[in-house]
């Protein structure tokens, strides 16, 4: 978008979102001239260190992209312009202050890496439902693909993240918004799912952080629900299910990263009797039968030996019992499954050290 288009763009943000942390504090023109003042940074920093798109002439639909650097990285020099503390109301500098601690603490979770963020995407109410929005993601996508880089996002509503869920993104991370009873979410784009005659050329692993508690709990049942189970399980088993910042801390708790987004959470606790215990192992439904399961098993396996136990244990239900029996895992039992009515679970193990 040329620079001289800004101003249309600003319009349309304006009407889109004239809302913003601490604006329900303002008379109504004071409240739109602060939007105003807060949408021209923002097409300011998409001309200085990203890309603007605007759908229309004049515009009904703009999204504004960010490249952005790794945490570690300096930030790109900007041009110079008075602090925004000093040109807004008091009444909203704390509010926007709590705002962007939020986003830091999700920034910290979801992309710390280099990568382009998408600021702002918004159509006119008028022009929705006509593949505007899609059209202007999948330009930024284009861009972004040309840059080598992922791209991630926030958004604090159910209907945006279903939307951006059908075009490629998933959930990475969440935290409460204050005084709003809204979440900030954090998605990030996914690549294009490995195949198994392809897999992962970027996976790793890394420790849990304790922030992730919540996060992780949404991977489980969204990978719960992959399978079949009778009605009703999966909302009963939500109900048996407690994962703390505590745990992930004392346990053994990992996160399988694929292009740097978390795909997969397994857990290890250590028994009364000396063992290692598969607590959770999980994966988002797409990475599911691409060979990352086998590698997350290979990492706990090594996590266990570490630990200097003697043997793995678990329980499983019937869809996952054939993988672990290709993993080596002998059966040594059944267990309880804790929901009513639900089979029993499958006991195994597998002996690390000798």
């Amino acid at each position: 978008m040329p620079p001289d288009s800004a101003a249309a763009a600003v319009d349309v943000l304006l009407d889109v979102f004239p809302d913003f942390p601490g604006s329900n504090a303002l008379d109504p023109g004071e409240q739109r001239r602060i939007a105003r003042l807060l949408h021209e940074r923002t097409i300011e920093s998409g001309l200085e260190v990203g890309r603007v798109d605007a759908w229309g002439d004049p515009p009904v639909g703009v999204a504004v992209w960010l490249r952005r650097p790794a945490l570690d990285e300096p930030q790109p020099p900007a041009a110079p312009r008075p602090s925004l503390r000093d040109v807004l109301p008091s009444e909203v500098i704390e509010p926007l202050a709590r705002f962007d601690a939020v986003l830091q603490r999700l920034r910290a979770i979801a992309r710390p890496d280099r990568h382009v963020y998408l600021d702002m995407l918004g159509v006119l109410p008028a022009h929705r439902r006509h593949g505007i929005a899609t059209a202007l993601l999948e330009a930024g996508h284009a861009w972004a693909d040309g840059l080598g880089l992922p791209v991630a996002l926030d958004t604090d509503t159910d209907e945006n993240v279903a939307f951006y869920a059908q075009r490629g993104y998933v959930v990475i991370a969440k935290e409460r918004l204050p005084n709003s009873g809204r979440d900030l979410v954090a998605m990030r784009r996914r690549s294009e799912a490995p195949t198994a005659k392809d897999p992962p050329a970027s996976l790793s692993f890394r420790r849990a952080r304790p922030a992730e508690a919540s996060f992780i709990l949404d991977l489980i049942v969204r990978s719960m629900g992959y399978w079949d189970h009778p009605p009703g399980y999966l909302e009963a088993a939500r109900e048996l299910m407690d994962l703390s910042g505590e745990d992930l801390v004392r346990d053994e708790a990992w996160v399988v990263l694929v292009d740097d987004a978390v795909a997969g959470f397994y857990r290890l606790s250590r028994t009364n009797a000396g063992a290692a215990e598969i607590e959770e192992f999980h994966l988002e439904p797409p990475m599911i039968g691409h060979g990352i399961g086998r590698r997350m098993f290979e990492h706990a396996r090594d996590r266990a030996r570490a630990m200097t136990v003697r043997e793995l244990v678990w329980s499983t239900d019937a869809n996952a019992r054939g993988f672990y029996l290709r993993m080596g895992g002998e059966v040594t039992g059944t267990t309880a499954s804790g929901v009513e009515g639900d089979e029993p679970l499958t006991s195994m193990r597998l002996i690390v050290t000798t």
